[in-house]
């Protein structure tokens, strides 16, 4: 490959007869012949069928990452009392793994494009990143503030890792024009690429400090996050607790199915309202369907009651069969009561751990004994399941949705559909089920099928521009990152339907534009100006960059930052209008996402303008640099449009939604004794009401804060729905400020109150 480009001239293209070839296309003899309109159309198809082939496989890939995320394990707290606890933690694993799932198919295309130009710079791998990140920042975001439901907003509710991610993917980017533009310009040093990779560490090191709390006074000081009041200040110290009686259950190995109940037991008044739980089994060591048989639904607790039982089925117990575990967790879905933070699961979950028992050692022997030994190294029951799953898979492959029966009711568009996606799913089958060896098998499997993928998307994307002798920025920025960013806009559009805030469509988006930045250039561009230090120049390297040859000793890593300098400048004034307009829709409509219809639509048209501003504005400046330039008044006229196109956004975004807050929102005074009569005040006055952060008390009149109460109680970082008012006794006063509820607390025996504005 590197022996045919070198013997190619560089006046000849990828597409061009005789020109150097791809990594692995044009792949027919003479192909490059053929009429410029055929291949056009049989590049675009491809490009849109190998797109295809990269959302399959990079749902496999997220699938096998919850896999790995999954794993619990316990460990010791500081009274030397076992926890129960996910060994990945949410945020790393957000930012590293998640991100890696989603953000794949870019990175692999910017170090194939430096693999394929011979370390020398291209422009396909990092356009795509900078124009991925405008498709994911304006275009996704747009069609998740719009396919809200009429009437309903999204908001987010951490706030800190929203807030992190944002300031860290504007960063990114003004690190990336710094080093382009001001730094060493058209030329990226090896300091300059490892401080880009480790931009990364430090992003997950500072996100993982916030999320355990270790930084809580910097972001409180930040105005980022608000101190946690005790329930107890909030006068609920009376709500029922929720445990598990048995935080550890031991079951004896038998030949039998064996049936155990855990018992779950309220603790202190539960007369108040009913409680409905959610219950679930998770494996830690144990396998679901061979050691023990999976279970999931609800409980509820009616007023007065104190304890439900689940039944939990064990299977038999071969005698080979090493001791192993499963939890069943309890979480929250609606009724006032809390876990008890001393128990396992701490203030989230209840959580009791299930210990089936190995057969004794007197009792194992010969063909046994061997099986034991090599059910220590790997599970042989989680082999078993593997191997079912993976049978299971290539049967349910040939049908449409999966199965038999979702086939029975498919549409025409879902045959078509499956039928286009068969022969990607059959070369799939050779990854292994996630459930195979805890996920790992499928993890690298996925990630190597994307990287082959990538690498044919990266010469079908050079040859369709080059037969349209349309600049590979061009391309990237259009076609490839709107093809690379299909998945996550399908993913993100789902969760913020389905989610009840906007974290997993918004914090996604800032988090994975990080990562691209961080990996995506900062992998490539370290290994490529090491590359050009250790090796030192070549002719070739000499005669591509002569200018730079004249005045420096040596070789370095050039990139040619002209087109690609500008468009990461204007991105970065982009992002900030988009972000912008975000925290002003949280400030004046409730929510980042959903909201009044006007508004919403407003929102859409102000987020899809932006980005096609932006495309057309980079578009523009490349084709007239690599047309010699001489146009500098067009130039000048459509840069003026564009910044007219921003500010008119900008403008009318912000005046509808101002002019909406001003018609349709008042700020109210709460005073309620407690959370619970919180929830009452708000049924009673028979409105929505978006709960603001503060809180003040109202006997010591002291400034405190309050974090998020739960949305059954009206309040916190969601909106309360309206249900037939309660009779409370309230005194309701104008004052300049908004309307005071002062409900006759007294005659309730409540001696302490808050206010809450809202």
């Amino acid at each position: 490959f590197q022996r045919a480009r070198a013997d190619m001239s560089d006046d000849l293209r990828i597409c061009d007869v005789g020109g150097a070839p791809g990594l692995l296309f044009p792949l027919i003899p003479g192909e490059n012949a053929w009429p410029a309109g055929l291949r056009v159309v049989l590049y675009s198809l491809a490009l849109v069928y190998f797109f295809m082939g990269v959302a399959i496989i990079a749902d496999i890939f997220m699938d096998s990452i919850g896999m790995v995320t999954s794993r619990w394990v316990q460990t010791l707290d500081e009274n030397k009392k076992l926890r129960t606890s996910k060994w990945w933690n949410e945020t790393v694993a957000t930012l590293t793994l998640m991100a890696l799932g989603s953000s794949a198919p870019e990175i692999f295309l910017s170090v194939i494009d430096i693999i394929k130009q011979q370390f020398h710079f291209g422009q396909l791998g990092p356009s795509t990143i900078v124009g991925s990140a405008a498709f994911n920042l304006l275009v996704i975001v747009a069609v998740c503030i719009q396919v809200i439901p009429r009437g309903e907003a999204r908001i987010i509710e951490n706030r800190p890792a929203f807030y992190i991610t944002a300031t860290f993917s504007l960063l990114a980017y003004m690190w990336m024009a710094f080093i382009l533009v001001y730094s060493s310009p058209d030329i990226v040093d090896i300091w300059e690429g490892v401080c880009t990779a480790m931009g990364l560490p430090v992003l997950v090191y500072i996100s993982y400090k916030v999320d355990r709390g270790d930084a809580n006074w910097v972001m409180s000081r930040l105005g980022l996050m608000k101190p946690s009041v005790d329930a107890d200040e909030l006068g609920d110290e009376d709500t029922a607790i929720v445990i598990f009686t048995e935080d550890a259950v031991t079951v004896e190995p038998s030949d039998e199915v064996k049936s155990i109940e855990l018992t779950v037991a309220l603790r202190g008044d539960t007369q108040e309202a009913e409680v409905t739980l959610a219950y679930s089994s998770s494996p830690m060591s144990a396998v679901p369907g061979y050691d023990y048989e999976s279970v999931s639904g609800e409980i509820q607790f009616q007023p007065g009651e104190s304890s439900k039982s689940l039944c939990i089925t064990c299977n038999p117990r071969a005698t080979w069969r090493n001791s192993c575990q499963f939890l069943v967790v309890m979480e929250h879905v609606s009724g006032p009561i809390k876990f008890d933070p001393a128990s396992d699961g701490g203030e989230d979950s209840a959580i009791s751990v299930v210990t089936l028992k190995p057969a004794a050692p007197s009792m194992v022997s010969g063909r046994d004994a061997v099986l034991r030994s090599i059910d220590r190294v790997v599970s042989l029951n989680g082999l078993r399941r593997g191997f079912a799953d993976w049978a299971d898979q290539a049967r349910n492959v040939l049908y449409v949705s999966g199965s038999a029966e979702e086939q029975a009711s498919a549409s025409p568009a879902d045959w078509a559909m499956h039928l286009v996606a068969l022969p990607w799913k059959v070369i799939f089958l050779v990854i292994p089920p996630s459930t195979f060896l805890g996920g790992w098998l499928s993890f690298y499997g996925s990630l190597g099928g994307i990287a082959m993928l990538t690498a044919c998307v990266s010469d079908f994307a050079e040859l369709f521009g080059c037969v349209l002798h349309v600049p590979d920025i061009v391309t990237a920025v259009t076609f490839v990152a709107l093809g690379t960013s299909m998945p996550d806009l399908f993913a993100s559009m789902t969760a913020a339907k389905e989610d009840p805030t906007a974290d997993a469509s918004i914090v996604n988006v800032t988090g994975s534009n990080s990562v691209n930045v961080f990996l995506g250039l900062g992998v490539p561009w370290t290994i490529a100006s090491i590359y050009w230090n250790v090796y030192g120049r070549t002719e070739e390297w000499e005669r591509r960059y002569s200018e730079i040859a004249a005045r420096i000793d040596g070789a370095v890593f050039v990139v040619e930052s002209r087109s690609l300098g500008f468009s990461v400048l204007s991105f970065i004034v982009v992002c900030c209008v988009a972000l912008l307009l975000l925290d002003l829709r949280r400030r004046w409509l409730g929510g980042e996402l959903g909201g009044p219809f006007w508004p919403k639509v407003n929102a859409f048209l102000s987020f899809i303008g932006l980005w096609g501003g932006w495309v057309v504005l980079v578009s523009w400046r490349v084709i007239v640099y690599n047309g010699g330039g001489g146009r500098e008044f067009e130039t000048m006229i459509l840069q003026g449009c564009a910044v007219v196109l921003l500010l008119v956004c900008l403008g009318v975004s912000m005046l509808q939604m101002k002019l909406y807050h001003r018609r349709h929102v008042t700020e109210v005074t709460v005073v309620a004794a407690n959370a619970q009569h919180l929830a009452q005040v708000a049924m009673t006055r028979q409105a929505t009401l978006n709960f603001k952060d503060s809180i003040r008390s109202g006997n010591s009149g002291n400034t405190e804060f309050i974090r998020t109460l739960s949305a059954e109680n009206g309040a916190g970082h969601r909106t309360s729905t309206t249900k037939s008012p309660l009779q409370i006794s309230e005194q309701i006063s104008e004052e300049d400020d908004g309307i005071q509820v002062v409900p006759n607390l007294k005659d309730a025996g409540f001696d302490n109150f808050f206010e809450v504005a809202v």
